[in-house]
């Protein structure tokens, strides 16, 4: 699924969306904050026609964050209906773990903060997210959530 083309809205489908869940050297969590949100997200993006997931997620990473992340893999894909959506979370590594860089690359990309989290339970979304342990976030099988309510 990540190496095809992948249909957005405007063919009728679900808008497609790609995130990474992103470890630095330290194992703690890139997180973003977007001007008007109250919550940390992981960075990423929507899926552009004629371009697979991952090229859209590397894509994103570099235009928001200035980002090149190491063994992106796909671990959960996010059906969210209300909002007709579908979320494809990828998994990978950093080298960077110097917040004051990226934060100059999300300044220049509009976003309203940069960090690290040691876990995804305080102050993030998407909840379902949250309530999966990270040791069971970074394992190998790919995992459907299903409809997520919020």
């Amino acid at each position: 699924m990540t190496h095809a083309t992948l249909q957005t809205s405007a063919g009728g489908g679900p808008v497609l969306r790609v995130r990474a869940l992103l470890q630095n050297p330290h194992g703690k969590i890139l997180a973003v904050k977007h001007h008007g949100s109250d919550f940390f997200s992981l960075p990423g993006g929507k899926v552009d026609a004629k371009e697979s997931a991952k090229e859209a997620l590397l894509r994103e990473l570099q235009e928001e964050l200035a980002l090149s992340p190491v063994g992106l893999r796909l671990r959960y894909i996010l059906e969210i209906p209300h909002i007709n959506s579908l979320e494809m979370y990828f998994v990978g590594s950093i080298a960077e773990d110097n917040i004051e860089g990226l934060t100059e690359a999300a300044q220049a990309a509009e976003l309203a903060e940069v960090t690290f989290l040691s876990s995804l339970k305080e102050n993030f979304k998407p909840l379902m997210l949250a309530e999966i342990p990270l040791k069971d976030i970074f394992a190998e099988d790919v995992t459907y959530l299903g409809v997520a309510h919020q």
